[in-house]
């Protein structure tokens, strides 16, 4: 690739005003609804993967519970941009 036909770091973030409100607004909505669904999916893959424990399905289990638990991790990540995102801090 020349060097001309590749964009320019600068116009990376070009038109992003990090004091934008409404586009920050708009970002914590979609991250609200984002960490909403993760909240729920962690939920249900805990309640399935507890039904395959009781049924035996050991492995099937164990899978369900890692899934539910990758799900939580990414949750909490969310939840930490959304509470620093408010002025909230980060740790």
């Amino acid at each position: 690739m020349e060097k001309e036909d590749r964009p320019s770091r600068r116009g990376i973030n070009q038109g992003f005003d990090p004091l934008d409100v409404p586009s920050r607004k708009l970002i914590e909505s979609e991250l609200s609804e984002a960490l909403k669904n993760l909240e729920h999916l962690v939920r249900v893959l805990t309640s399935i993967s507890h039904e395959q424990e009781i049924s035996g399905y050991y492995g099937l289990a164990k899978a369900y519970s890692n899934h539910a638990a990758e799900s939580k991790a990414y949750a909490q990540l969310i939840r930490k941009l959304l509470n620093i995102s408010q002025g909230g801090g980060g740790s």
